[in-house]
Formats: C-alpha cells, structure tokens, sequence
C-alpha cells in the first residue's frame, strides 16, 4: 500500500459540527468523484484535543482533521495526482477548499509505515 497523509485546518468561521457536515456531504462526495478508481481507502480522522499532563499543546490544535488516502502503490498515486492536476479539476478542488479550510495551513505528506506487533493483538485493528 501506498499512503498520503494530509492534515488539513477548517476555517475559523466555521464550528466543527458545521466543518464535519460540509466534509462528509460535499468534499468527500467530490475526493469520490476525482479519486476513483484507483483510490483503495479514503478516510477523515477528526481530531479532538485530549487534556491532561501527557499533551502539553491540548489547546489550540494545528489541524482538525488528519485525511488518509491509500492507493495499491505509486503508479495509482501518480495517476490521481496527474488528474488532479487537470486545470477544471484543479479548479473545481481549490474553489471547494476555499469553503471549508485555511488551504494556508494545510500539509500534504506521503508515509512509510513501520509496524511494532504486539503479543496476542490482531493485525486487522
């Protein structure tokens, strides 16, 4: 598998109910349309701040939701990316974006995972 992490930050006049809503019935739907067939799993993990003495930046986090997209391996990846970059998808992408995050503070990386296995955990969690 082939991973591309991207944390991404919702607009400040936005409350998180309203970002979450906005995500799940407009911009998922859209990253749907663009990404397939080669996009094996989209997920969005929203992030909420955990406060106690083990998270000493609990206020104020950088990003509100961390996105997962998995493709089968890099020709997948470099197929999306190519089309993403097609000027009427670009477009249609940046002009949707602007309704929902600060596209300023938005990281977009690429993953090598490294797995610790434990005794007795299922690989499948």
């Amino acid at each position: 598998m082939f991973k591309m992490l991207t944390f991404l930050k919702k607009r400040d006049d936005l409350t998180m109910e309203e970002f979450k809503h906005y995500y799940e019935s407009v911009h998922a739907q859209i990253g749907k349309q663009v990404l397939q067939p080669e996009v094996r799993r989209y997920f969005r993990r929203y992030l909420t701040p955990f406060d106690d003495a083990l998270a000493s930046r609990a206020n104020g986090l950088d990003y509100d939701v961390v996105t997962e997209i998995w493709f089968d391996g890099k020709a997948d990846f470099e197929v999306v990316m190519a089309r993403l970059s097609q000027p009427d998808i670009q477009r249609l992408i940046v002009e949707d974006e602007e309704q929902l995050f600060d596209r300023s503070r938005n990281q977009v990386m690429l993953v090598d995972e490294v797995e610790t296995e434990f005794a007795g955990a299922s690989a499948n969690v």
